[in-house]
């Protein structure tokens, strides 16, 4: 799968910022997913804690949205570490470990699960099978009514399954993990996400590495893998954090698929030939006028009304922004 974090929205007052965001970075994924790109879930990284400003929300969150070249990729669930109140749940304990007991009764209304078990007629959560597997395994607690509990042991718990919401990761502030990297990530972030999508021996690709956290976090987890990037510092930077040799080239790359070379050329990605349109020579108040008559008032994206304020004091409701940059990064 291919994660983007959208960074640097500048202005985006009055904006649409769920058709924004989509629009600019989809564009992008696309073209690196090959032609085509599916896109699977956008995660909700909650980052920030109080509010400090007295004149608006405070952004608290980032978007990261999730493609994947095809309909096939690697997605392995993660969990929450157990709590204290979850761990203070296992009271029990036998020559197995901790554990705990959960009901075999079944309060919804299933017919096909009522059945007779030792002499007791319920309605119960698993099928007879099971119920008898249980029970030759030990995983049965029968109380003094007779009635079974299933025994839940610590050793196989899991914790609860993680969600597109992270809110258990806070904002870098480990003073030995910061670089000086204006847009640098915490490492846990980059574990999480690298955890879930492949696996150890698996090849990692961050084509804006920036200060290497996306690389750090794939050696760490036992990844192979490949970071480029134009800030001229990055090699340096990596080498520092991790710690042994690594192989940088700051050559620029030459292309092997050349025909010219006996190459085969890899199919490319049509793009029109810009040419200058009459639009080009407009000044802003003109485009502004010309777009707000051409939408008839309403976001292209969205539908929701617009007023021509909306589209003033370098402010545009759409895919384009005229104040500031959009980039989209890994690092």
């Amino acid at each position: 799968p291919l994660y983007l974090i959208p960074l640097d929205f500048v202005n985006t007052s009055y904006t649409c910022i769920a058709t924004l965001l989509h629009r600019i970075t989809s564009r992008r994924c696309l073209i690196a997913c090959s032609g085509g790109g599916n896109f699977q879930n956008e995660i909700i990284w909650h980052r920030a804690a109080e509010n400090l400003s007295r004149r608006k929300w405070r952004r608290a969150y980032e978007n990261i949205l999730q493609y994947s070249k095809g309909k096939d990729w690697t997605f392995n669930r993660l969990h929450a570490p157990i709590t204290d109140a979850q761990l203070a749940q296992y009271r029990h304990e036998d020559e197995r470990g901790r554990y705990m007991l959960t009901s075999c009764q079944n309060n919804a209304d299933r017919p096909n699960m009522v059945y007779e078990f030792h002499g007791i007629k319920r309605q119960w959560r698993f099928q007879r099978e099971t119920m008898e597997r249980y029970e030759r395994e030990g995983l049965l607690d029968f109380n003094n009514d007779g009635i079974p509990r299933r025994k839940n042991y610590l050793s196989d718990a899991k914790g609860v399954a993680l969600t597109n919401v992270f809110s258990d990761i806070s904002v870098l502030t480990n003073e030995s993990e910061k670089v000086g990297y204006p847009t640098q990530k915490p490492l846990a972030l980059y574990k999480r996400i690298i955890k879930a999508s492949n696996n150890e021996g698996d090849v990692v690709l961050d084509p804006f590495c920036g200060c290497a956290t996306t690389l750090i976090a794939a050696e760490t987890l036992n990844r192979h893998w490949v970071g480029i990037d134009l800030w001229e510092h990055a090699a340096e930077t990596l080498q520092q954090r991790i710690g042994f040799p690594v192989h940088a080239r700051r050559e620029p790359p030459v292309r092997t698929d050349d025909e010219a070379d006996g190459g085969t050329r890899l199919p490319s990605i049509n793009r029109r030939q810009r040419k200058a349109e009459p639009w080009m020579r407009l000044s802003h108040a003109d485009m502004r006028d010309i777009l707000y008559a051409a939408q008839d008032g309403v976001c292209a994206g969205c539908g929701r009304e617009l007023h021509i304020r909306d589209l003033c004091n370098s402010t545009i409701c759409g895919p384009a922004l005229t104040a500031g940059t959009t980039r989209s990064t890994t690092a």
